[in-house]
């Protein structure tokens, strides 16, 4: 049930994403997540040697509310997402009693990438609170990854990534407009969350990944 949750808190303000076509040319492709634009000013998407479209991180990240870090001695890149969502349930299992329950779900999920590494890590940081909960806090921290079949690059001091990953894991849908070269990113209320990423997709937490000295902006 946290994992539905979860896919619905993400598809209403979280990370977008895109997948790639060789049919493309690069400065020619085209972003919109739930019907707007995504503006491209300095740095632009590019197709891969893979085929996968690589979208510069901090204009999505930036659209999307994320905060984007950047840790120099460690060479690694994060996004850090972090909303509190109020809301009601009814579900006797958490909350102990029946009806209609009030609560408070204090939602942070950073992710966490390499130039290189076919690799997104993540940690997933979860408080529901609610005098009706049967914890008055109820705390999870998730790390985690998975691998992917691109790995992100640093171009002109920009980082860029396969993010269709990470669209997938908070349950967006993704599709593409061969018409326009315009990647739709749309939420999905059936999407869930880590979406086509499966076990076989998962991995140890690799060695580069760190979690503080990060220069946030």
């Amino acid at each position: 049930m946290k994992k539905r949750l979860l896919s619905l808190i993400c598809g209403a303000a979280l990370l977008s994403a895109l997948i790639g076509t060789a049919s493309a040319a690069n400065g020619d492709i085209h972003v919109t997540v739930n019907g707007g634009a995504v503006a491209f000013t300095d740095a632009f998407p590019f197709v891969d040697e893979n085929d996968r479209t690589m979208v510069p991180l901090r204009a999505v990240a930036t659209v999307l509310g994320c905060e984007v870090g950047w840790n120099s001695a460690a060479q690694v890149a994060c996004t850090d997402f972090h909303v509190i969502v109020p809301g009601q349930l009814e579900n006797e299992e958490i909350f102990g009693v029946p009806g209609l329950q009030t609560f408070s779900d204090d939602f942070r999920l950073r992710l966490f990438f390499q130039e290189g590494q076919n690799e997104i890590a993540y940690e997933h940081t979860e408080i529901w609170s609610g005098g009706t909960l049967k914890e008055t806090m109820d705390a999870s921290i998730d790390p985690g990854a998975f691998t992917i079949d691109t790995a992100p690059v640093i171009k002109d001091g920009r980082t860029y990534l396969p993010i269709r990953a990470v669209a997938e894991m908070y349950g967006y849908k993704v599709s593409w407009d061969g018409s326009t070269n315009t990647v739709v990113i749309e939420n999905d209320e059936n999407g869930a969350m880590f979406g086509a990423l499966t076990d076989e997709n998962a991995c140890a937490v690799p060695d580069w990944v760190v979690y503080d000295g990060f220069k946030m902006n």
